[in-house]
């Protein structure tokens, strides 16, 4: 799945399915996918602030995970932890 740093504290944790507590950002550590000889963004973290995922709400889900470089699991997981409890269903 992936690392979370809170922006507040520095500490890394395992990102889980609750969400505890809003920060105003949140640095996602992406792993190697199988199959890959090196990660698809060079290895560096992602930071997503809610300014960043609000450009992204006309995509669907899916298509923001795959620009940011992270699965689609762990954007949500992203969300939820900076306040943002769904992403848009685009019909």
């Amino acid at each position: 799945m992936g690392m979370c740093e809170d922006s507040d504290t520095g500490a890394n944790r395992n990102l889980g399915w609750t969400c505890c507590s809003v920060v105003d950002s949140v640095v996602i550590f992406p792993r190697r996918k199988l199959g890959q000889s090196q990660r698809s963004n060079d290895g560096q973290p992602v930071r997503l602030t809610k300014d960043i995922i609000t450009h992204l709400l006309h995509l669907r889900v899916h298509d923001a995970a795959n620009k940011l470089g992270i699965r689609t699991t762990v954007l949500k997981i992203a969300c939820c932890k900076l306040g943002i409890e769904f992403w848009p269903e685009n019909k």
